[in-house]
C-alpha cells in the first residue's frame, strides 16, 4: 500500500475528490465523468476498480461505492 504526506495533500488541496488526488500513483488510472474534476470520479489501481480498493484517512474508510 501507499502512504499520502499531509505534505503532498496540501500540494494538491486544489483538487476535489479523493481518485484524482491518488492519480499520481503508479499503476493509476483516474478519471472524472465531467473533466472537471469534481462529480464523479472513477479509480483503477492494477487493474482492479474503486469496489475493490480500500481507501482510509486516520483508519476511516473513504470510497463507499454507493457515494
Amino acid at each position: 500500500f501507499t502512504n499520502i504526506s499531509e505534505e503532498d495533500l496540501n500540494y494538491r488541496d486544489q483538487i476535489q475528490d479523493i481518485p484524482l488526488l491518488l492519480s499520481d500513483l503508479p499503476s493509476t488510472k483516474t478519471y472524472s465523468e465531467t473533466g472537471t474534476g469534481i462529480g464523479y470520479s472513477y479509480l483503477n489501481i492494477r487493474g482492479f476498480d474503486q469496489r475493490r480498493i480500500s481507501v482510509l484517512i486516520n483508519g476511516v474508510p473513504q470510497n463507499d461505492p454507493e457515494d
